[in-house]
């Protein structure tokens, strides 16, 4: 699930803040940009992550600053180094030594250093305890989004219950409709009475038989049952995607057997209903 959580903590050295976005993925992917100072925390700060988010395409910005104003001073070690060099170049060279070094040698951001790059380490309680804030309330962002996802997997599951009764009220006409077809092709055909009832209930039989979906109503009913039921338990996104496999068989089953436009109509919305089902688990998993 997707999430978002920040915190912040002062102490007498400096502040620390921390800004931690996620979205939704199947495995742990974690990018970090984190202050100089910092940087020897990454992997305890990783390993940390990864077993309280577990999973997710997770950005963590952690950003600390020390309370003293910032002054730019010399870069004496660079400013050193590079007269050596350039010394050594003009010996190398056969220039005379004192040749002036190229102003574009001299680059004032490399030249000069903040006061603030030279401040202390925080302790590791410290990100400890800034990442569990941090972290809490990325999650609790996740739970109210997992709760709205689940109310609106539940709602699609209780549309494809619906038509599901409705197909049941049709059922019979489907049936019904089909004898009476059957019966007017006989007459056209000008079969004797009593042959001509009994080729009609030998075809009804055949027809029942062959495209009865009662097997497939009553799995179709169990699947919904038991997806509403694993929307209560915890880490069920896989599972919830199983069984929505199994709906969209039991679902496309019933639309190719029916031969009834009422019935393909409301088989149509199901199917639907079970392609926002798919979307929204993709979530979950």
């Amino acid at each position: 699930m997707t999430g978002f959580g920040k915190a912040e903590k002062a102490t007498p050295k400096g502040t620390l803040s921390a800004e931690l976005r996620c979205l939704n993925s199947k495995q742990f992917d974690l990018s970090m940009r984190l202050s100089a100072s910092l940087t020897s925390w990454e992997f305890p700060i990783r390993n940390w992550l990864q077993a309280r988010l577990e999973r997710g395409k997770c950005q963590l910005t952690l950003n600390w600053s020390v309370h003293e104003e910032t002054e730019l001073r010399l870069n004496t070690e660079l400013i050193e180094s590079l007269q050596k060099q350039w010394a050594h170049y003009c010996e190398q060279s056969g220039k005379p030594i004192h040749t002036e070094m190229p102003a574009g040698l001299w680059n004032a951001s490399l030249l000069l250093k903040s006061t603030s790059d030279e401040g202390e380490q925080p302790d590791e309680q410290l990100w400890m305890d800034v990442l569990e804030e941090a972290s809490l309330a990325l999650n609790d962002f996740r739970l109210r989004e997992g709760q709205a996802t689940a109310r609106d997997l539940e709602q699609c599951c209780l549309l494809i219950e619906e038509g599901l009764s409705l197909i049941d009220r049709l059922d019979p006409d489907r049936i019904k409709s089909y004898r009476e077809r059957l019966s007017s092709l006989l007459e056209r055909i000008n079969l004797p009475t009593e042959e001509g009832r009994i080729r009609i209930e030998q075809e009804l039989v055949l027809y029942v038989d062959k495209l009865d979906i009662s097997e497939e109503k009553q799995r179709l009913t169990e699947h919904c049952r038991f997806f509403r039921q694993s929307l209560l338990e915890e880490n069920s996104g896989r599972t919830l995607g199983f069984i929505a496999q199994e709906m969209g068989r039991e679902i496309n089953t019933i639309g190719s057997k029916a031969n009834h436009s009422g019935i393909q109509r409301t088989v149509v919305e199901m199917k639907n209903q079970l392609e926002r089902i798919r979307e929204q688990v993709q979530n979950l998993m």
